[in-house]
């Protein structure tokens, strides 16, 4: 037992320095790039998230900008409109002032003023799926537009006038363009 004792002794030291030396090898030769390999997996883990979330971001900012590019081009389409129908409505309350006040040529029949195109294709007999007969229905609408028409008093343009500005002020406040 002596030299088991003895033995253990003088190979304490060397024991326990081989003990140590598998130790700082295991831990650089395993453990450390290990630890490095899930360092960088997470690093990389971390950047992909970053495109993904930058990507995300530009297309809810691309969508932003069609949304907003929609909205105008419905707000142009809209206040177009508006207008369109402010201006009619202008030329109906000046026709019916000149009717009123019996100044109205014959032949101006608010039916026969606002006859669309469909409906004189049919009276003309022209095929309705062409545009035969574009010309001369403008020219019949265009003439009748300018022959149907009388001078009022100064005070009533005036009402039917301010009554059309206010109409297109309100499409603007009602659509605005940016």
């Amino acid at each position: 037992m002596s030299d088991d004792i003895k033995w253990v002794v003088d190979n304490a030291v060397k024991l326990s320095i081989l003990a140590i030396a598998l130790s700082v090898a295991y831990y650089f030769v395993f453990f450390l790039p290990n630890k490095q390999n899930q360092e960088l997996e997470l690093k990389r883990q971390q950047y992909q998230d970053q495109i993904v979330a930058q990507q995300k971001e530009d297309e809810r900012e691309q969508q932003k900008i069609l949304d907003v590019q929609k909205q105008a081009a419905e707000n142009r389409s809209l206040l177009d409109k508006c207008l369109e129908n402010a201006e009619d409505s202008y030329h109906l309350n000046w026709r019916n002032s000149c009717r009123t006040r019996g100044l109205m040529p014959s032949g101006c029949e608010e039916e026969s003023i606002n006859l669309e195109f469909s409906d004189y294709q049919k009276q003309h007999n022209l095929p309705t799926s062409t545009i035969e007969g574009w010309d001369d229905y403008w020219k019949v609408y265009s003439a009748k537009k300018d022959k149907c028409t009388c001078s009022l008093p100064t005070y009533n343009a005036d009402d039917i006038t301010e009554t059309e500005k206010n109409s297109k002020d309100e499409c603007f406040k009602r659509y605005p363009q940016n």
